[in-house]
């Protein structure tokens, strides 16, 4: 099932997005070329993988930098949320892998996804087991 992507939702993705383009002058294209492997199949596409230890759809993307020439290992980091019941991925946080070891701290993604929430008609808080 194809799904949307809808990056323009979330502030906190659009500050690091415009970060991350002073640096990277095509990060953006990186990420529709990126985007669009994903749509077609968001669980597999761009080395998915599902972030444990939440109660909702959090995933992990490796984009492929085009800058950086180093492939999706040494590319951009994309994490994303999916609301229970939708066809809509809402990309939070992009990063360099040189960034964070392994993927940003908990409390900032929690923070990512409460923004983005506070503009999502009919959004659930809780989204972290133990909330």
């Amino acid at each position: 099932m194809p799904i949307q992507i809808d990056d323009s939702a979330s502030p906190t993705f659009q500050k690091a997005l415009r970060e991350l383009s002073k640096q990277y002058r095509h990060v953006g294209e990186d990420l529709k070329r990126a985007y669009e492997a994903i749509s077609a199949d968001p669980w597999h596409a761009c080395n998915a993988r599902r972030i444990p230890g939440t109660s909702h759809e959090l995933w992990k993307y490796r984009v492929r930098s085009s800058d950086r020439k180093r492939g999706g290992r040494g590319g951009f980091r994309l994490i994303a949320y999916r609301p229970p019941g939708s066809d809509v991925l809402y990309p939070l946080i992009v990063y360099t892998h040189s960034q964070y070891e392994g993927q940003p701290p908990d409390r900032q993604i929690k923070r990512a996804i409460e923004s983005l929430l506070g503009s999502l008609p009919g959004a659930q808080p809780g989204l972290f087991d133990g909330d």
